[in-house]
């Protein structure tokens, strides 16, 4: 069954993306969620390079957009950034 997808979650570095290798990436906190996420039909595992800072997840509704919010900001937080804006919007 295709999911349908209604909310888009951008997530912006002010001074660049880290290496996802580098200790300082999120990307060993957030895949895992991810793939759960793609099992539970709450997004489509698909991320979109907007630019050299900036990426976006689409969600099916607000509350799981609201859920990866939270893990990113904890994330980022537990990994010391304090450069990074994270938005939902409407698609």
């Amino acid at each position: 069954m295709a999911i349908t997808l209604t909310k888009k979650v951008t997530t912006t570095y002010a001074n660049g993306w880290p290496d996802p290798d580098s200790p300082e990436s999120i990307s060993a906190i957030v895949r895992p969620y991810i793939t759960e996420m793609v099992t539970l039909e709450k997004t489509d595992g698909e991320n979109e390079g907007i630019d050299e800072n900036s990426m976006a997840r689409l969600w099916v509704d607000e509350t799981s957009a609201q859920e990866f919010v939270a893990l990113v900001t904890g994330a980022v937080a537990e990994k010391g950034h304090t450069d990074v804006t994270i938005t939902i919007t409407d698609i």
